[in-house]
C-alpha cells in the first residue's frame, strides 16, 4: 500500500488529469501519478501506465510511448515477472531506438540487465546489457549514465565474487562520480566499494567507505542512502549485536517511512529478526550458565525476531523477491528449530530448498537431459548389434554408395574450385576498376588545372602581346618598359603554372616518390626574391635563413614556398602598403618556415581547406592551395595555417630525422 504522503500527491495528480487541456501536460501526469504508485502499488501503477501508454500512442508521441513501455516494464521487473518485463523493455528499446534516443536506450538496456540479475540471476545476459548501456552512455559522454552502467557491472562481478574486477569497475563510476560531484551518487559509490571489501572480509576499509556514504547522505538529506549506510553498517559490528540492531533499526525507521517493500529494506527487515535470533542464540557468554539467562527478555527478542523475519518473507514474496524470501526461509527454519518447533522447522527448510532448487533447476534438467540421452545410446547400441547380422548382405550397396559420394564429392570440388578461380578473377577486375577510376581521376584533375590556371595567365598574356602589336605607338617609352615588364611578369607567371603543372603531374606517375637532400633555406629564400623581383606592390622580406638547412625534396619544398608566397601577394591586391615576410627558425626538434602577410586573412573556408579538408578544383580558387596540399603530403610536412590580427600566417613544419 503507498504511504500517505504518496497517496496524497497521487491524488493531487489524479485530480489534474480531468482539466488538463495540453496533450503532453496530460501524459506527464500519467507518469508522475505513475512513479507516486510504482513503489508501493502495482495494480495502481500498471494501470496508470497502460492508461499513459494509449494517450501517448493517440498523439503519436514516440518518446513518450517508450517512457510508458518502460514503466510498464519496471513493474513487472518489480513484481518478479521476468518474461512480461523484458517484453516491455525489449518494446521501449525498440521505439527509442528507431526514434534514436540514445539516452533512454542505454536506460532501457540497464533495467533489462536489472531484471536478467535480479530475477533470473542470469549474470552473463546482464552483463551483456550493462556493457550495451555503457557504450551508449560513452558515446553520448553522459557522465552520470557511464557512472552507473559502471556500477551495474561491478556488482555484477560483486556477485561472482570476482573482487578485482569488482573493484576496478566500482572505482572508474566513483571517480566520474567525484566529478560531477553529485553526493547521492558519490555515497552509492562508496556503498558498492564498502560491499566488495565486506565480501574480502576487509572489515575496516568496508566500514571506512560504509562511514563515508552515511556522512555524504546526511549532508544531502537523502534518507534512502541513509538507510542504505545504516544497513551497510550493521554488517561491519560482528559479534556486537547491540550495534547491530541499533544501526538495522535506524534503517527500518528510515525504509518505514519511504516504502518498506525495496529491496533493500525487506533485506534490512529480514537480517534484524536474524540479529534478534543471534543475540539469543551466541549473546550468552560461555563462562555462564543457562540459570543467568533470564527466560523471559529471551522470549521477547525471539519474538521479535520471528516477526521481523516472516514479514521479510511475505514482502518477498509481495514483490517477486524470490532471492530473499528463500533466504529468510531458511532463516525462520533455523529460528524455530532453537525455539524445539521441529515440525514448521522442517516444512520451512522443505520450501526453502524447493526455492533454492528452483533456482538451480537448469542443472537437473540437463542431468535428465543426460539420461534420457544415455537410454538413447543403449538402445541405439542394441540396434547396431542386430544391424551387424545384416551388413554381409549390404557390402555392395555400400560400396554403391561410397562410389556414388566420391563422385558426389568430386563435383563439388569442381564447382568449389570454379567459384574460388571466378572469385580470384572478379577481385582481380575489381582492383583494374579502382585503378582505372584513379587514373581517370588523375586525368580529369589535370584538365580541370588547365582550365582553371594555365588558359587565365596565356589570356592575358596574348591580350598583352595583342596591344603591343596592333598600338604601339599609344604608349610612351616609359610606358613601353612597363608593358614589357608586364609581359615578362606574364609570361614568368605561366611558366611557374606550368612547371607547378608538371611537378603535379609527374608526382601522380607510380613508382616516383620525392628524393631526401640537404637543401639550404637561405637557397630557398633566395629564389623567392628573385622570382617575385618584378613585382613592386608588395613587399617581400625574409629572416633567420642564416646557416639553417633542411632535410628534404628541394623541388617540391621550392614549389610549396612559390604557392604560399603568390597566393599572399595575390591576398594584398586591396592592401595599401602590403608586406610578406618569411621567417626560418628551428623549434623542437623541427625547422619552421614562416610566412605572415597584413592581409585580410583567410576565409573559413580556405582555413577548413588547409587544416584538412577537401579541396575542389571546379571553383576559382585554382590550383594553388591543391598544389600546396600535395606537395606538403608528399614530402611529409605539416602545414599550419591561422589568422592574425595583422593578416594571415603559414607555418611549414619539417622534422629533421637523423
Amino acid at each position: 500500500m503507498p504511504l500517505p504522503a504518496q497517496q496524497t500527491a497521487a491524488d493531487s495528480l489524479i485530480a489534474l488529469l480531468s482539466s488538463a487541456k495540453n496533450d503532453t501536460i496530460k501524459a506527464r501526469l500519467y507518469n508522475g501519478i505513475f512513479n507516486q504508485f510504482v513503489s508501493a502499488d502495482y495494480d495502481k501503477a500498471l494501470f496508470y501506465a497502460h492508461a499513459g501508454l494509449a494517450h501517448a500512442e493517440k498523439m503519436k508521441w514516440g518518446k513518450g510511448i517508450a517512457v510508458f513501455r518502460s514503466n510498464i516494464g519496471q513493474v513487472y521487473s518489480n513484481s518478479g515477472q521476468f518474461d512480461s518485463a523484458m517484453y516491455f523493455y525489449n518494446q521501449s528499446l525498440e521505439e527509442n531506438l528507431k526514434n534514436k534516443d540514445k539516452r533512454n536506450a542505454a536506460s532501457d538496456y540497464n533495467n533489462m540487465g536489472t531484471a536478467a540479475f535480479n530475477i533470473k540471476n542470469d549474470y552473463p545476459a546482464a552483463v551483456e546489457y550493462y556493457l550495451k548501456g555503457l557504450r551508449l552512455a560513452e558515446e553520448l559522454k553522459d557522465t552520470a549514465l557511464t557512472a552507473i552502467c559502471l556500477s551495474n557491472i561491478s556488482a555484477i562481478f560483486l556477485q561472482q565474487q570476482n573482487y578485482e574486477k569488482s573493484l576496478d569497475y566500482a572505482g572508474k563510476a566513483l571517480q566520474l562520480r567525484l566529478h560531477t560531484g553529485n553526493t547521492t551518487d558519490i555515497a552509492r559509490s562508496y556503498q558498492v566499494i564498502g560491499k566488495v571489501y565486506y565480501q574480502q572480509h576487509d572489515t575496516v576499509k568496508a566500514r571506512e567507505n560504509f562511514t563515508q556514504a552515511l556522512q555524504l547522505s546526511a549532508s544531502d538529506g537523502n534518507n534512502e542512502g541513509i538507510a542504505e549506510a545504516w544497513s551497510a553498517l550493521a554488517l561491519c559490528y560482528g559479534s556486537n549485536y547491540r550495534a547491530v540492531i541499533e544501526a538495522r533499526t535506524k534503517a527500518m525507521d528510515i525504509w518505514n517511512e519511504i516504502n518498506p517493500l525495496y529491496t533493500e529494506a525487506i533485506t534490512n527487515l529480514g537480517n534484524l529478526g536474524i540479529a534478534y535470533m543471534d543475540s539469543v542464540r551466541y549473546g550468552v557468554q560461555k563462562t555462564e550458565t543457562p540459570k543467568t539467562v533470564q527466560p523471559s527478555i529471551s522470549t521477547k527478542l525471539l519474538q521479535r525476531a520471528e516477526e521481523y523475519i516472516t514479514t521479510a518473507i511475505r514482502f518477498g514474496e509481495q514483490t517477486g523477491d524470490t532471492d530473499n524470501r528463500s533466504y529468510f526461509l531458511g532463516s525462520l527454519s533455523e529460528l524455530q528449530e532453537f525455539k524445539g518447533n521441529y515440525k514448521d522447522a522442517l516444512f520451512n527448510y522443505k520450501l526453502f530448498r524447493e526455492i533454492q532448487d528452483s533456482i538451480f533447476s537448469q542443472e537437473n534438467k540437463n542431468k535428465i537431459a543426460a539420461a534420457e540421452s544415455q537410454l538413447v545410446v543403449d538402445k541405439k547400441n542394441s540396434e547396431l548389434k542386430i544391424s551387424r547380422l545384416r551388413v554381409a548382405n549390404q557390402q555392395r550397396t555400400i560400396w554403391a554408395i561410397a562410389i556414388g559420394a566420391l563422385l558426389l564429392a568430386g563435383i563439388g570440388y569442381m564447382f568449389y574450385r570454379q567459384a574460388t578461380t571466378r572469385k580470384k578473377t572478379n577481385k582481380t577486375l575489381s582492383l583494374l576498376n579502382q585503378e582505372l577510376d584513379a587514373a581517370n581521376q588523375a586525368k580529369a584533375t589535370l584538365f580541370t588545372i588547365i582550365n582553371h590556371d594555365l588558359r587565365a595567365p596565356v589570356s592575358r598574356l596574348m591580350s598583352l602581346l595583342q596591344l603591343q602589336q596592333n598600338a604601339p605607338d599609344l604608349l610612351q617609352e616609359n610606358e613601353m618598359e612597363l608593358h614589357r615588364g608586364k609581359i615578362r611578369a606574364e609570361g614568368a607567371s605561366l611558366l611557374h603554372n606550368m612547371e607547378n603543372m608538371l611537378w603535379w603531374s609527374k608526382s601522380q606517375m607510380d613508382k616516383f616518390s620525392p628524393k631526401s637532400e640537404n637543401v639550404s633555406v637561405k637557397e630557398l629564400f633566395d629564389y623567392l626574391r628573385g622570382f617575385f623581383s618584378s613585382q613592386e606592390q608588395v613587399k617581400l622580406s625574409f629572416a633567420g635563413a642564416e646557416g639553417l638547412e633542411v632535410k628534404t625534396d628541394g623541388q617540391y619544398l621550392k614549389i610549396i614556398l612559390q604557392n604560399l608566397t603568390a597566393n599572399a601577394i595575390n591576398a594584398l591586391k586591396q592592401t595599401e602598403q602590403g608586406s610578406v615576410q618569411w621567417e626560418a627558425f628551428q623549434e623542437s626538434g623541427k625547422i619552421k618556415l614562416s610566412i605572415q602577410d597584413n592581409g585580410p586573412g583567410f576565409s573559413p573556408e580556405q582555413l577548413q581547406q588547409l587544416q584538412g579538408g577537401e579541396i575542389s578544383l571546379h571553383g576559382k580558387s585554382g590550383f594553388g592551395l591543391y598544389i600546396i596540399k600535395e606537395m606538403a603530403k608528399a614530402i611529409q610536412c605539416r602545414i599550419v595555417a591561422e589568422n592574425h590580427k595583422s593578416g594571415a600566417r603559414v607555418v611549414i613544419e619539417i622534422e629533421q630525422k637523423s
